[in-house]
């Protein structure tokens, strides 16, 4: 096999590749994933999760399926501290809370801003997004240059 003919085949496979990866991700958002009651702060920590997401680290990034095409931070808030903060993906339907608790919660939107409402002696809060890893600490994609840039700014 000749030099050329070894070279379409590698691209070939290489466009079959990437193809099927665009495929395969197509419309699926990627979110952070994490739950902290006090012991995982790596899920407040702003430059782990960054870090996570262009490591692709699957232990705080989630592929969301089809069914769930938001990204979601549910935050639960007592005696005015955070007490439980979940990263995930999420439907605009299931949350923490019960059904017939939901009040406020059940017309949040999904521009990441924020909707509480009291239950069972907790303030709970819940913001929507629609953008890939629009649920971290600065609801900023983690591969924005203009996240990068800020952060060398501050740096120098």
């Amino acid at each position: 096999m000749g030099v050329s003919m070894h070279v379409v085949i590698t691209l070939i496979t290489l466009q079959i590749f990437l193809t099927d990866k665009v495929q395969s991700d197509a419309g699926n958002i990627r979110c952070f994933y994490c739950h902290d009651t006090g012991k995982n702060r790596n899920c407040w920590d702003e430059q782990y999760l960054k870090s996570a997401a262009v490591h692709n680290d699957t232990s705080y990034i989630r592929h969301c399926d089809a069914n769930h095409e938001y990204c979601l931070i549910e935050q639960f808030i007592q005696n005015g501290k955070v007490s439980s903060l979940i990263r995930d993906c999420n439907n605009k339907k299931d949350f923490s809370v019960e059904e017939n608790q939901k009040g406020r919660l059940k017309n949040v939107n999904t521009k990441n801003e924020t909707v509480c409402t009291f239950t069972g002696g907790y303030l709970v809060c819940i913001s929507l997004c629609d953008q890939d890893y629009c649920n971290g600490p600065t609801g900023s994609n983690p591969n924005s240059a203009a996240l990068y840039s800020l952060s060398f700014k501050i740096c120098l």
